[in-house]
This record gives structure tokens, C-alpha cells and sequence, in this order.
């Protein structure tokens, strides 16, 4: 019981927050562990291919908003122009 009450709750969420200061990159530790526990969850939703997709995509915003910041809502932005602007080709 004593991790659980050692887990200090503001240090957690920053981990959601962009620091300008301290992009995540591939080669810091923090990337390291929320990558293996992307592998871990990846690999539980080995046959559920909707769940999949949906986990890797969000996982793959969350990853280029905390390297990216702000240019991560342009790139929201410009999708969405897209989608709506340009018809996909059957």
C-alpha cells in the first residue's frame, strides 16, 4: 500500500500537460514507460481490431501533443479542412 499513497497526484498530471520546456522525444525515460505500457495495452487488444486502431490513434495524439504543442491543435485544424473540402476518392 505504500506505492499507491507514494504516487504524489500533481506530478501525474503533468504528465497530460505540454512543457515547452521539456518536449517528449523518443529518447527520454518518460517515453520509455508510457511506451511499454502502450505495448502492454496494445498486446491485450490483440483481437479487438476497432479497440486497436482507436487506442493507437489516441495514443498517437497524445505523443504529438506532448512533443508538439500548440502545432498539434494546426494540425487538428488542417484535418478537419480537409475532411470537409476535399471528398475522399472511392
Amino acid at each position: 500500500m505504500s506505492l499507491i499513497n507514494d504516487i504524489d497526484i500533481d506530478k501525474l498530471g503533468h504528465l497530460f500537460l505540454y512543457d515547452p520546456n521539456a518536449p517528449m522525444i523518443f529518447s527520454s525515460g518518460l517515453f520509455l514507460w508510457i511506451f511499454t505500457a502502450f505495448m502492454i495495452i496494445y498486446a491485450l487488444l490483440c483481437k479487438r481490431d476497432t479497440s486497436r486502431i482507436l487506442f493507437v490513434t489516441l495514443f498517437s495524439y497524445y505523443f504529438y501533443y506532448k512533443s508538439s504543442g500548440i502545432y498539434f491543435f494546426s494540425f487538428g485544424g488542417s484535418y478537419r479542412i480537409r475532411f470537409l473540402c476535399c471528398p475522399m476518392d472511392v
